[in-house]
């Protein structure tokens, strides 16, 4: 394949290793969205995400022995990746990390700004859990043309606005199982398909470095675009 490109021979292993190693995290989740714009398909729907990865540093036992508060969820080994996907095409249009007690909601928020106008251009709905259910997220969709399909807590109150997040809690308490027929919620579970492909290749990961393994991670949402893209003959 990286002969029709003009490649004449293979990269070496070491070339590859140190053209990875010397990529900002920033410009690896940059290069995901834009490769999202190559395979992104008109008329799709997003759905958004996040999941826990585990950054085995050294040995476990050392941890069980000396520091059993590293295997704590809320530890430096605990970090929690957050995607933003189309459904149709399956492509991740933009990926972040945080520390694994930080809320999804304001890591969500942050994805729609990375994703921006062009992208969504080419979404209608966005579907989500109940995390990300709020009032600015819903309108800051709604302002891009995007209706964000989340069920409502069952503590959400409405303000009897005609607000896009009003909307959608009269219309889910007048008929629960109606609303969720009609708006598909079940489409949210193509991002889960997504993260346990990542996982799989998790498993050979072999940097030693806390922030190098986190780049490994990003790298691998890079990869899986890339890997969508090369079978695909129309590039632009």
């Amino acid at each position: 394949t990286l002969i029709k490109f003009g490649a004449v021979e293979a990269p070496k292993k070491t070339s590859l290793y140190n053209a990875w190693k010397s990529l900002s995290p920033h410009q690896i989740k940059s290069l995901t969205t834009q490769v999202a714009r190559i395979l992104i398909l008109p008329d799709e729907d997003s759905a958004i995400d996040s999941s826990g990865f585990i950054l085995k540093v050294g040995s476990i036992w050392r941890y069980i022995k000396y520091r059993s508060s590293e295997l704590k969820r809320s530890s430096k080994r605990f970090y929690k990746f957050h995607i933003i996907i189309s459904t149709k095409s399956k492509t991740v249009l933009a990926v972040d990390w945080s520390k694994s007690p930080e809320h999804d909601y304001p890591e969500g928020r942050k994805l729609i700004k990375k994703v921006g106008v062009r992208l969504f251009s080419k979404i209608n709905r966005n579907f989500g859990d109940k995390a990300y259910n709020g009032k600015p997220l819903t309108d800051e969709l709604a302002e891009l043309g995007v209706r964000h399909i989340v069920e409502p807590k069952s503590n959400a109150v409405d303000h009897g606005t005609d607000t896009a997040r009003d909307r959608s809690l009269r219309l889910y308490r007048n008929s629960p199982g109606l609303w969720k027929y009609t708006f598909k919620h079940g489409r949210k579970s193509a991002v889960e398909q997504i993260f346990g492909e990542i996982k799989v290749r998790n498993n050979c990961l072999n940097s030693r470095k806390r922030h190098l393994l986190k780049k490994q991670i990003l790298l691998q949402f890079l990869l899986y675009n890339l890997a969508k893209a090369m079978n695909q003959e129309n590039w632009r």
